[in-house]
């Protein structure tokens, strides 16, 4: 993990720089001052919870000298409509083209609840250097959606959590290049010990590389399986070989779609 973009808390530098980006007419809250990265921070309908989570992130990225915008759907989990979608769409495209112009070298998302559904769907092949998703949703009508985002993307999730299941859950870690914190919260960080499991998941170790291990290994099983179904049965190590690259990527398939 790269230590000079990886957000690190400092209980001695307080939050600065508080301001506003406009778009479209609506406020959007930005905390934190000017400098060379940026976090647009994706939340469902504003309530307390979110204000609340916003806050805490602010807490911990912008003493790492991050700039944090805060962008609330016009709709929830349970007021989701294809209306509303279609504005928080609209409202995240916008919110990225404003952000653009703030003079940031290196955008970061970060993503709760249902706004990540949104934000994957939307933002998908837009250069952002890292994201980040808390209690994530992932599907906005309750359709299966198989995301190829192809950022680096820390995930947390608790083990409790009622909304989405862990299975839904590693669906997203096995097709993109991710890794999952587990925490003991429930799906809404509503209690002071949730609010805080974001500081130490932000602050946290990474405990492995955002590489696709799985790949790797289901290509290293099927070639050498070729290489000796070849060997042995065709005596043909050639044919082999390429049977064997088509064996690991049938195998890899299947494996993102268990």
């Amino acid at each position: 993990m790269n230590k000079q973009t990886e957000p690190v808390p400092d209980k001695e530098i307080a939050i600065e720089a508080s301001s506003k980006v406009i778009v479209n007419g609506n406020e959007l809250r930005c905390l934190g001052a000017k400098g060379t990265r940026l976090m647009l921070a994706v939340f469902p309908r504003k309530t307390r919870e979110t204000t609340r989570v916003f806050e805490m992130m602010a807490y911990c990225v912008v003493p790492a000298g991050y700039r944090i915008v805060e962008v609330n759907l016009p709709f929830d989990s349970k007021t989701v409509s294809e209306d509303a979608v279609a504005q928080g769409r609209k409202l995240l495209e916008d919110a990225y083209t404003e952000s653009l112009k703030l003079g940031c070298e290196h955008l970061y998302l970060f993503a709760y609840d249902i706004g990540a559904a949104l934000s994957l769907e939307t933002w998908s092949g837009l250069p952002f250097k890292r994201a980040y998703l808390a209690s994530p949703v992932f599907d906005l009508f309750g359709k299966r959606t198989r995301f190829r985002w192809k950022i680096q993307t820390e995930i947390l999730y608790g083990k409790n959590d009622e909304l989405v299941t862990h299975r839904r859950i590693r669906f997203f870690e096995k097709n993109n290049p991710c890794h999952v914190t587990m925490t003991t919260c429930g799906h809404h960080l509503l209690s002071d010990s949730d609010i805080n499991s974001i500081r130490t998941w932000i602050s946290g170790k990474r405990k492995v590389n955002y590489t696709n291990n799985a790949f790797l290994v289901c290509m290293m099983f099927g070639v050498l399986a070729g290489f000796f179904i070849g060997l042995f049965c065709f005596t043909n190590t050639g044919f082999g070989l390429v049977l064997g690259i088509v064996l690991g990527l049938g195998i890899h398939e299947l494996y993102r779609c268990l």
